[in-house]
């Protein structure tokens, strides 16, 4: 949205995007499930960026470029994918995540990762087991 609301619908939208870079500000560590659909996150997480990203309150320009409000937060994002896809050029979500968390300022970001669940439930097993254990490593280290 740009400049001043002019409907009650533009209103609400705007409430909730207050709403929402209110717990954001308030928040010291961000957990962000990422799942990959289609080689890139879900609509719905799209959007909630759409609405947190806000220039002069959640990101500014200047003479050396954007520059993200939102520092000193950390981030943990839990990257589900159906096949193998981390270090490979279909990895969109790994990219996409530090470069939208970067924008708005969250530069400590984390990454576990849930692969090759679309194998079937040994491989679910497997890749949920890595994640749990990686999981209690950067809890514990909170």
């Amino acid at each position: 949205m740009r400049g001043q609301p002019t409907s009650a619908e533009e209103n609400a939208l705007l409430a909730l995007s207050d709403e929402l870079v209110a717990e954001i500000k308030k928040a010291d560590t961000l957990i962000i499930n990422a799942p990959m659909y289609n080689f890139h996150i879900p609509t719905q997480l799209k959007s909630y960026f759409d609405f947190i990203a806000r220039p002069r309150v959640t990101f500014q320009y200047s003479e050396k470029g954007p520059e993200g409000l939102l520092k000193g937060k950390k981030a943990v994002v839990l990257a589900a994918f159906g096949g193998f896809h981390q270090n490979q050029p279909t990895d969109l979500v790994t990219s996409y995540m530090k470069a939208i968390l970067g924008f708005v300022g969250i530069t400590d970001v984390q990454f576990v990762y849930v692969e090759g669940i679309g194998f079937g439930p040994e491989a679910i097993e497997k890749a949920q087991v890595q994640a749990k254990a990686e999981i209690d490593k950067i809890a514990t280290a909170l």
